[in-house]
């Protein structure tokens, strides 16, 4: 039987992160307290166990861009460029790169 993980370090112990057993692994929200953590793969099966090389989180102040962008889909225009300022009225279709119900992202 495979068994793959994700690890987190605390200081110089690594520790599991509960549920991270899948092929991928996404934070949740970062701040910038959490820069400099680190995060590794484990994987094992009855011949060995194997680690990942360690990967640094790094989180950098977004204070001075108070927009964001990202790829989004209202069901009408397909996966277009949106931005968002963090509300609901400031957040737009920047525009319909691909006119009509296909992607233009």
């Amino acid at each position: 039987m495979a068994e793959e993980q994700r690890q987190r370090r605390a200081g110089s112990t690594w520790s599991n992160i509960g549920g991270a057993i899948a092929a991928t692994y996404t934070t949740a929200a970062t701040a910038s307290g959490d820069s400099g953590k680190q995060f590794r793969a484990v994987a094992s099966n009855s011949v060995a166990t194997v680690s990942s090389n360690a990967a640094l989180l790094t989180v950098t102040s977004v204070s001075v861009a108070k927009v964001r962008y990202f790829s989004g889909d209202d069901g009408v225009a397909g996966a277009e460029l949106w931005k968002t300022d963090g509300t609901a009225a400031g957040t737009v279709r920047v525009k319909d790169i691909n006119p009509g119900a296909g992607n233009g992202m």
